[in-house]
């Protein structure tokens, strides 16, 4: 459904982003709510372990939210927060940053799409090169599993399919992981392992500057990272 609909998409991280900055009264009292009185959650009742998952996903959303805001250049940070917190509008975020409402509104798309994409446990082909990212969901993910798994082993409120779902992802971001390490440590006998470390290590870095730093080709650097993103494909969406 949301692959379908790129706006349904946006608003979902829209919605995020101003739960993050706003909190309403019902909100603030699911974050403050304390695992504790669940007891053990897999005994509990099914109104209770309904009230726990939407506490998990809620306080999920707010970790989803700040892993891409933090990966995000200061600039790009501060006018979130302008926008989001502060209520600003684009035209007055463009005088406050410098920038023109056209170049703010290509940054807003593109960090709309960011975190509607880490929300749905997404990684695109931008992302075979950072390694932290796919780190950051994995963690997430096995968090969400085995919560699922522990409060509700027997699927009465936790949808199977969906579980198997993240597991599926989470299989596979494994593997993309793994793919990246093993490259990376061929850096001294392969070229395109060379050039691909030194992507992952630096993932903002240009090609040009990378090709300065391994001492090669433009041509041969473009070729190698588009060769790697080719092979990781069958780890993403």
């Amino acid at each position: 459904m949301h692959k379908d609909h790129p706006e349904l998409r946006l608003s979902v991280a829209i919605q995020a982003l101003n739960q993050r900055y706003h909190e309403t009264p019902e909100l603030r009292h699911i974050l403050q709510s304390d695992w504790s009185s669940f007891n053990d959650l897999s005994y509990a009742n099914d109104n209770v372990k309904c009230f726990a998952i939407k506490l998990m996903k809620t306080r999920l959303l707010k970790v989803q939210v700040d892993a891409v805001l933090s990966t995000l250049p200061e600039k790009e940070r501060r006018f979130i927060i302008l926008r989001y917190r502060d209520k600003k509008s684009v035209e007055a975020c463009a005088i406050r940053l410098e920038r023109s409402v056209s170049q703010l509104n290509k940054w807003h798309h593109r960090i709309l799409t960011k975190i509607a994409e880490f929300i749905l446990f997404e990684l695109k082909e931008d992302d075979v090169f950072q390694r932290l990212k796919i780190i950051n969901m994995l963690e997430i993910l096995a968090s969400v599993i085995a919560f699922y798994e522990t409060i509700d082993p027997t699927y009465r409120v936790v949808d199977k399919a969906a579980q198997n779902a993240l597991r599926y992802r989470y299989d596979k971001y494994r593997q993309l992981l793994t793919a990246i390490n093993e490259c990376c440590r061929q850096r001294e006998m392969e070229i395109k392992a060379k050039v691909v470390a030194t992507k992952v290590e630096n993932p903002g870095i240009s090609q040009q500057e990378i090709a300065e730093r391994c001492y090669l080709n433009a041509g041969t650097v473009s070729r190698c990272l588009r060769n790697f993103t080719q092979d990781m494909y069958p780890y993403l969406e």
